[in-house]
């Protein structure tokens, strides 16, 4: 699977998912650093299957009913790569059953 890495999340994450057989890039080694949220996903699509952030705002601002690539909110204490990780198990497991324009949110308070 193609993820990308929001701006949002510390770098050192791709190789950690890349270990889990993804194929990991980040938005600023993608090209598309500074891009907001539609304009990230009008260039993101076709080129990654999934956004992976740990902005929650995100999947409210955007339709995702008519896209190709899903979202993965990991909702965490913080933005620190430590509290992220503590979430990974389960959002390996929602990348396992993500399917296109899909948003699915994985890590604390998740219902």
């Amino acid at each position: 699977m193609k993820i990308l890495l929001d701006e949002c999340i510390d770098v050192k994450l791709r190789l950690i998912v890349a270990e889990y057989g993804h194929d990991v890039q980040t938005v600023s080694f993608a090209g598309y650093k500074g891009l907001k949220n539609g304009k990230l996903l009008d260039a993101a699509e076709g080129n990654f299957d999934v956004l992976v952030t740990i902005d929650k705002s995100i999947a409210n601002q955007t339709n995702f009913r008519q896209r190709k690539i899903s979202l993965l909110v990991i909702r965490t204490a913080s933005s620190d790569l430590g509290d992220i990780l503590l979430h990974i198990p389960d959002a390996m497991d929602a990348l396992r059953r993500i399917a296109p324009g899909q948003i699915i949110y994985a890590g604390l308070g998740v219902i």
